[in-house]
């Protein structure tokens, strides 16, 4: 597949003449006031913007030069073209650092069987469903499975429901279509796929509905037809669709699939270092490797920690720890935990990797922070950037002991689908950025919870859930707050502050430039920040994703 590049910005090219590059060099100061040169002699220069650069200062700069993939200056006030190979004019728009999540199982939606149909995360009634099943459709060959398993919820739609059998039809008549609610169902399907459903021996109503039962039975028939160039395929759309969206760096956790299968340590991560010599990975991903030890040899960390060098890897992908996990994953969630648990963070600790680790309710965090603080005693965690993961049900007193150990929380807002204001809990992200503790955001996608970052930021910033009910009362955050925890607080998570989450001088040049002024409420609405996009990427200074606006 090619990388969807789309031209249309309005790119202006220098091209300078030899006396002109002379004076510039003879003399660069004279120049920069006279002719608005770089002082860097700047790859790209962008004018004429709205740019939030999340520094300290939270500084908003108009015009940016970028350098071998950095940033090599900012300026407040409008500057005249320069010697920059490529101006881009931003005609006023908004732009921001590049989006990051700092949990989100990525490499396993290369798995998901068929041809995953990322998009309907931004669908918001049926009539949007069909419009965007029917444009995949065009796309596919004939009888190519165009599937949702995961990423949806009834309630986002205007109608609360899923599109029935005839309303798919309609969409794709030619292709089997299967929608389904997480890999747990229950789900829907169109004409097609419930007749060949049904010569598989999988149990479809005559409408269409599929059992939850069915599900994993569904998800093997599915994935037996999936090959490699698929996975590659899909990773491919996928980075696509993250780049559409301003999301430039992904931390990611691996992953599960129904019924207890794993993301293959041994061979799942190929498809993605594939890409990688291939020069089709546009966005930056961050890797952390989860551990199932169930006995307490800890054979598969051991293995882990022998044989993967630490933090290895370029600025585009790299491993930085190890998570969401050290145990297998029904006794990582046991209270209390089991005895080996311990030798499991001693060992890591030793090590000093980084740590990320599962826990979604407050005896979960007590029963780890247990842990943590006794190990903490012999081997100071600080300076290890060791995160909890989800933040659900942490209250000031955990959020107090996590601060007191120098680890962060990451507040990830898988709970904007279909959650609700009981349960598990939701993130307390007034809390913890009120706290002073390292906190970032995050999706936990993309079947629990959406890939599309602006569905969580909108979460964060309303309380809301996916259908527009309020669940996470008095711990809303400004849109100011949920961008910085979405940018700038991250690159302390993968030990990158110098590098990652801000535009400033040094520091990579990933920036997205926004389809409207996401700061002004008058000009977006909270509905209106689900419809949010990037019509700009830029990743290392190569622009990876292009609208015209």
């Amino acid at each position: 597949m090619k990388r969807r590049f789309h031209s249309g910005i309005r790119v202006k090219l220098i091209f300078c003449c030899f006396l002109f590059a002379g004076i510039c060099a003879v003399n660069s100061a004279f120049a920069q006031k006279t002719w608005g040169c770089s002082p860097e002699m700047s790859d790209i220069m962008l004018i004429n913007g709205k740019i939030w650069t999340m520094d300290s200062q939270n500084s908003i700069v108009s015009t940016l030069w970028i350098k071998d993939g950095k940033i090599a200056g900012t300026s407040a006030s409008p500057q005249k073209p320069g010697i920059a190979t490529k101006v881009i004019d931003l005609m006023g728009h908004t732009a921001i650092p590049g989006l990051i999540d700092d949990h989100m199982h990525f490499v396993r939606t290369g798995l998901l069987p068929g041809h995953d149909t990322r998009k309907l995360e931004t669908a918001f009634s049926i009539a949007d469903v069909q419009r965007i099943i029917k444009a995949e459709a065009v796309s596919l060959p004939k009888g190519t499975f165009i599937t949702a398993i995961g990423g949806i919820h009834p309630t986002q739609f205007a109608e609360k429901r899923l599109p029935n059998l005839k309303e798919l039809d309609e969409a794709a008549f030619d292709n089997p279509v299967y929608l389904s609610l997480s890999n747990t169902g229950p789900g829907q399907v169109n004409s097609k796929a419930k007749e060949y459903f049904a010569s598989q021996g999988i149990n479809v109503a005559e409408n269409g509905v599929i059992s939850a039962a069915e599900t994993v039975s569904i998800w093997y028939k599915l994935l037996a037809q999936h090959t490699a160039a698929d996975t590659k395929l899909q990773l491919e759309n996928n980075m696509d669709f993250a780049a559409s969206k301003g999301l430039t760096t992904i931390m990611d956790l691996g992953g599960a699939i129904p019924d207890g299968g794993w993301l293959d340590p041994a061979s799942g991560y190929d498809p993605l270092l594939d890409l990688m010599r291939e020069d089709k990975m546009p966005i930056r991903l961050r890797l952390s490797l989860r551990n199932l030890d169930t006995t307490a040899d800890l054979s598969e960390l051991k293995g882990t920690l022998d044989h993967v060098w630490k933090e290895f890897g370029n600025d585009q992908l790299k491993v930085i720890g190890a998570g969401e996990w050290l145990v297998g994953i029904t006794l990582h969630s046991q209270i209390p935990l089991p005895s080996f648990y311990e030798d499991a963070v001693r060992m890591v600790a030793q090590r000093g990797w980084v740590y990320d680790q599962h826990m979604i309710n407050k005896a979960q965090a007590d029963a780890h922070l247990d842990i943590w603080e006794k190990v903490n005693k012999d081997i100071p965690i600080a300076d290890l950037h060791w995160k909890i993961a989800h933040g659900n049900g942490m209250d000031p007193e955990l959020i107090a002991r996590a601060k007191a150990l120098g680890v962060g929380v990451g507040a990830h807002s898988w709970t904007y689908l279909g959650g609700k204001p009981t349960g598990t809990g939701n993130p307390p992200f007034r809390t913890l950025i009120d706290s002073g503790i390292q906190v970032g955001g995050g999706s936990d996608g993309a079947r629990i919870g959406v890939m599309n970052p602006w569905l969580n930021i909108y979460y964060m910033v309303t309380g809301k859930n996916c259908g527009g009910d309020l669940i996470n009362p008095g711990q809303t955050i400004s849109r100011e707050e949920a961008i910085r925890l979405w940018t700038a607080n991250q690159g302390w998570f993968t030990k990158e502050e110098d590098k990652l989450g801000s535009l400033e001088v040094g520091k990579f040049a990933d920036i997205a430039v926004l389809s409207e002024d996401f700061f002004d409420q008058n000009k977006v609405s909270d509905q209106d920040i689900r419809n949010l996009k990037s019509v700009l990427t830029i990743v290392g200074g190569k622009i990876i994703h292009n609208e015209s606006f």
